[in-house]
């Protein structure tokens, strides 16, 4: 990755809203680029550190965004009226960053999965290939139930109150018994943000389950367009693991693509912002995944 720089700028989405983007790049167009699409809470510079650990190709450049509501982006913080806004946001940055023919790979944490799983059944996104950590495939049901928290949403919606938060969802304040990660350095760059975690509006909790129910749906997994691998942590419990297995039966079924499904052991939610031991493990499972699949050119190199 030599010879590159960080390049931040901003575009306006849907809406109209300002996003901000980070570009990993040379002066000169890459062969390729590896988008990375972050989740609920996260901003671009989180992941700064992790590209050489993932031993990204140098010929490969990176590009990522912060969503709507999230990081140094306009919006509402922890909004979203329907997922089509965070798809046309994303599409807004590719076409800006690598234009409309540039060739891309998709890797995506948690609510980024579900974007951008989303965003490629629905044609917005057309990646070579799509790489899922920790997807938003299921809501949680724990602290509250599913069958309590969705019709409340639902209902919030229907009233025009969809900006209103329910005040759940937040993350612990002690590194002991935290959900996201093991890594105590990890988790301390999540407590030092200055973007703080906050709990998502009834409209986010509405339009997630309305993205789940199309992602899982036959009409959209016939969409899918390319290889794709999700990738699981064996400790996961901010979203619920259910939805990985969910997901996979559904797409074996329906999707014309092949899916595959690997569990990191000892993992938990934020596998990309793990210890170093679950880094490596994920680094691992792709590399051999693109080698299974035969995908070229390869984001990652051989170690």
């Amino acid at each position: 990755m030599t010879n590159k720089k960080w390049v931040y700028g901003s575009v306006i989405g849907a809406k109209g809203v300002n996003i901000r983007y980070a570009h990993f790049r040379k002066s000169t167009p890459s062969l390729h680029t590896l988008v990375f699409v972050n989740g609920r809470s996260e901003w671009s510079d989180k992941y700064k550190d992790l590209w050489p650990l993932l031993r990204i190709n140098p010929e490969f450049d990176v590009l990522t965004w912060d969503h709507r509501g999230q990081g140094s982006s306009e919006g509402q913080r922890a909004h979203v009226q329907t997922y089509d806004h965070f798809a046309q946001d994303g599409k807004k940055v590719i076409d800006e960053c690598i234009g409309t023919q540039g060739k891309y790979s998709i890797l995506a944490h948690s609510m980024g999965g579900l974007i951008s799983l989303y965003g490629t059944l629905k044609g917005t996104f057309s990646p070579q290939e799509l790489i899922l950590s920790s997807p938003l495939l299921m809501l949680p049901d724990s602290p509250i139930k599913r069958k309590l928290y969705l019709p409340a949403a639902k209902a919030a919606c229907s009233l025009n109150m969809g900006h209103l938060s329910p005040g759940i969802g937040g993350h612990e304040d002690s590194y002991s018994g935290n959900d996201l990660t093991k890594s105590f350095s990890g988790f301390s760059k999540v407590q030092n943000s200055k973007f703080p975690s906050i709990s998502p509006t009834f409209g986010w909790v509405w339009a997630s389950n309305n993205a789940i129910q199309f992602v899982n749906s036959k009409d959209g997994l016939q969409q899918l367009s390319c290889p794709t691998l999700l990738l699981g942590g064996s400790e996961e419990s901010v979203v619920d693991p259910m939805g990985f297995s969910q997901w996979i039966r559904k797409a074996d079924k329906y999707a014309p693509h092949s899916v595959s499904f690997s569990n990191i052991h000892g993992a938990k939610h934020e596998i990309l912002n793990e210890t170093p031991r679950v880094i490596e493990s994920a680094y691992r499972i792709i590399r051999n995944w693109y080698e299974s699949k035969d995908i070229t050119p390869s984001a990652f190199l051989e170690s």
